[in-house]
């Protein structure tokens, strides 16, 4: 226990003699360092500046007065040298640097200062940017329509050199060098550039421009306004032979001639393009465009729109196509496409919009359709398409509602279809030769052929029908189409003003058409078909032509020609196995008669006919029962009055009168009767002759009896 208050006693003596002794000495003095700094990297570097800093992390016991950026070309830049002030105190800093060399390295250290020093960051460098070239543009100068001249002069090259040069232009402002352009050589200097194929009468802007390693530099936008087009116009024709005259020609870029264009025109010649014409727009009259061997394409007339006269292609060997022509929308005369041996379509007239004339497409051999045919639903003249070897059909033709002249479909082997023309109403002739159809059913829309429609030589066709609508024709032909069986319809045809022929259909057996056709004011030919009567002509009371039926060998009977009273030309029978001619019980007039060389005949009569006003000729009918015994009522022959046989050994045998002449009263030409063997009497004839109504000659020779006149006036008529 007096151990441990002896030990507190002493504890709190030490304590209170420290304590006294602290109290009477000065405090210590702060030691002070230089400042902490950071040297931070360059940014926003360009060819003239940059951006650099520092921070400063410590102010080393003393207030930092001053920071910034000591900076130069050289290592280790001091503040004594180049510098910044950037504030004072401690944290980040920047400062921008200006008025620097291009492509230049710059070394540079943050710093900082406080009463100890200065204190320094690391070294870093950086190094400025090579400028873009300097440069302007120059005036724009000779302004056309569709050119104008301008350039640039470089001034400086930036510090890399310059690879491209020349100006750019657009119709907006701020043209690049992804717009139009020229390029115009290298380096620095002044250059000259010529802008073309511009647009007349338009607003463009220009810039010249400089390419180095470092990127593209425009100089300063102008703008110009082109001419407004100055039409060039040619007067006259011209005729292009060679591809010389043809790029002659172009460089005066006439947008119209007043004249023909010709182009080739027979021979060699050497013309593969007329790209040189593409200004063209219009022609005063023709464009021939002939016997080009090497012509490929008609592209340089794309801008053609208007020709003030005919539009002939013909005998060019190469081209395919005719697209060039895509824009053509008038053509007052004709068009005519032949003898193009590789055209294969004429979709490049699809845009015609106006034809004066007629079109007419013949003998393109490789040519398989006429889709692109312009849209006209009136031609103004004919329409032919003939001998192009590879159609099959008429499709493009569809919207022809009216042709003002032929249409003719003619040598088309190979077209087998013709529904293109289903919808012509209208048309002046119209001609179906030598094509490949097989039924003819559709052209129940024609209404009208102001004058003939002619069926011939179609060697497939086997039936021709319908007709419904068509009640207007001149004269209708259906001749040589050697397979064609039956023909209906052509119901609307009640009378002809032409002819109405229907021979040499070597298989036609079966008409039903024309049911209410009265009357024919041409001749009517029914030779060389297969029928066997005449019933469709049962409505027919009148023909002022001839009527012809000849070479029928199926033909046994003539029904159907009851109702007829009038034939106002000849009669003619010839080479038909008729047995007996009795069905003309109306007719009353009749302009010429033969029958000849029917060798199954053996009656003829015509009960009511009074008069014949030609001649009337019976020759060379064999059958041994031939004879003219049933009165006729015929009382006068304005021409002569012919029995004969040419081959006496088979005279008309069975002829032994001339009963069937005895109501004669009138015969204004000659009476010739030969080689009738068994004939010996001619009393029929006796008052004819007395009473003097032969005004010719009368002849008997090689018949059984052969009397004169004057035998016939003294009564001896008859042996």
């Amino acid at each position: 226990m007096f151990r441990k208050v002896t030990l507190s006693i002493f504890v709190l003596f030490v304590l209170f003699s420290c304590s006294s002794d602290s109290a009477g000495e000065e405090e210590p003095t702060a030691v002070v360092k230089l400042p902490t700094v950071n040297s931070v990297s360059a940014i926003s570097i360009t060819d003239i500046s940059a951006v650099v800093g520092g921070n400063v992390t410590s102010d080393g016991g003393a207030s930092v007065s001053a920071r910034g950026v000591a900076w130069g070309v050289s290592s280790n830049p001091t503040v004594a040298g180049t510098k910044t002030t950037n504030g004072t105190g401690t944290g980040e800093f920047s400062a921008s640097l200006s008025g620097l060399q291009k492509n230049t390295q710059y070394y540079f250290r943050a710093y900082a200062i406080n009463s100890k020093g200065t204190a320094y960051g690391s070294e870093i460098t950086f190094t400025t940017n090579a400028s873009l070239a300097e440069l302007t543009t120059k005036a724009v100068t000779e302004i056309t329509e569709n050119s104008a001249q301008s350039g640039g002069e470089i001034v400086a090259d930036g510090g890399k050199a310059i690879t491209s040069r020349g100006i750019c232009w657009s119709t907006t402002t701020n043209p690049t060098i992804d717009d139009n352009k020229t390029v115009d050589g290298e380096g620095v200097g002044s250059f000259d550039s010529a802008m073309s194929n511009l647009l007349a009468d338009t607003e463009y802007f220009v810039r010249a421009y400089a390419t180095n390693s470092e990127g593209t530099v425009y100089g300063n936008e102008l703008s110009f306004i082109t001419s407004a087009e100055v039409d060039k116009i040619y007067e006259g024709d011209i005729i292009l032979r060679t591809q010389q005259e043809v790029d002659d020609f172009g460089v005066n870029n006439y947008i119209e001639v007043t004249g023909m264009v010709s182009i080739g025109v027979g021979g060699a010649n050497d013309i593969s393009n007329v790209d040189a014409l593409s200004d063209l727009k219009s022609i005063g009259k023709d464009l021939i465009i002939y016997d080009n061997d090497n012509l490929g394409n008609l592209d340089g007339l794309s801008n053609l729109t208007s020709i003030q006269g005919d539009l002939t292609i013909n005998f060019n060997d190469v081209f395919t196509n005719i697209d060039g022509l895509g824009n053509l929308i008038s053509v007052t005369g004709d068009i005519e496409i032949a003898g193009n041996d590789s055209l294969q379509n004429i979709q490049g007239l699809s845009n015609l919009e106006s034809l004066g004339g007629g079109f007419s497409i013949r003998t393109n051999n490789v040519l398989s359709s006429l889709n692109g045919f312009p849209g006209l639903t009136a031609m103004n003249g004919s329409l032919t398409v003939q001998g192009n070897g590879s159609l099959t059909n008429l499709d493009g033709l569809e919207s022809t509602v009216s042709v003002n002249g032929n249409l003719i479909i003619s040598n088309e082997p190979q077209l087998t279809n013709i529904d293109g023309i289903a919808n012509v109403a209208t048309v002046d002739n119209l001609l179906i030769n030598n094509t490949g159809i097989t039924v003819l059913n559709n052209l129940n829309v024609l209404e009208s052929v102001q004058n003939d429609l002619r069926l011939t030589a179609n060697s497939q066709l086997s039936s021709i029908q319908g007709f419904s609508s068509l009640t207007s024709v001149e004269g209708i032909y259906i001749q040589s189409n050697a397979l064609l069986e039956s023909i209906s319809g052509f119901d609307g045809i009640i009378s002809l003003e032409g002819d109405l022929f229907i021979k040499a259909n070597s298989s036609l057996y079966d008409i039903t058409a024309f049911p209410y056709l009265t009357g024919v004011s041409g001749s009517v030919d029914l030779s060389a078909n297969k029928m066997t009567n005449l019933q469709f002509m049962s409505s027919v009371t009148a023909i002022e032509g001839g009527l012809y039926i000849n070479y029928s060998e199926t033909l046994l009977f003539l029904t159907g020609l009851e109702n007829l009273t009038e034939i106002g030309g000849a009669l003619i029978l010839e080479s038909v196995p008729l047995i007996n001619i009795n069905v003309f019980d109306s007719l009353i007039t009749l302009g010429g008669l033969t029958i000849n060389n029917n060798q199954y005949l053996q009656n003829i009569e015509f009960p009511v006919l009074t008069e014949v006003k030609g001649n009337v000729s019976i020759m060379n009918n064999l059958d041994q029962f031939f004879n003219l015994d049933t009165t006729w009522n015929i009382d006068t022959i304005g021409g002569n009055l012919i029995i004969y046989q040419n081959n006496p050994s088979m005279a008309n045998f069975g002829l032994l009168n001339l009963n069937a002449f005895q109501n004669l009263a009138s015969v204004n030409g000659n009476i010739e009767i030969t080689n009738n063997v068994n004939l010996s009497d001619y009393c029929s004839l006796q008052s004819l002759v007395v009473d003097g109504g032969l005004i010719g000659n009368f002849t008997a020779v090689g018949n059984d009896y052969n009397p004169t006149a004057q035998n016939i006036i003294d009564g001896n008529c008859s042996n």
